[in-house]
């Protein structure tokens, strides 16, 4: 089991996003909450991030057999379109 903070409903899930930090147990740089889904389709994955308090999202696609860098990817990429607004 994962000592990342989030709660698991069905394959979405919401947490408080922020630079995960194991030796602290703490997120830096916090975003918010962020409700992030994961959807299979054969051998891809895709995530996406949505942004509670904006409503903007993104999405990010990799390899199944990679689900945690293609989710690190989504909230990567949702913490750039927030800085920018775009």
């Amino acid at each position: 089991m994962s000592s990342r903070r989030w709660t698991a409903c069905s394959p979405t899930a919401m947490w408080r996003a922020g630079r995960w930090r194991p030796e602290t147990d703490v997120a830096d740089d916090d975003l918010g909450e962020v409700i992030v889904e994961t959807v299979r389709n054969g051998p891809y994955i895709k995530c996406s991030a949505i942004h509670v308090a904006t409503g903007r999202e993104v999405s990010a696609m990799g390899p199944v057999n990679e689900p945690k860098a293609v989710e690190r990817v989504a909230i990567a990429k949702l913490r750039r379109a927030l800085e920018t607004g775009r």
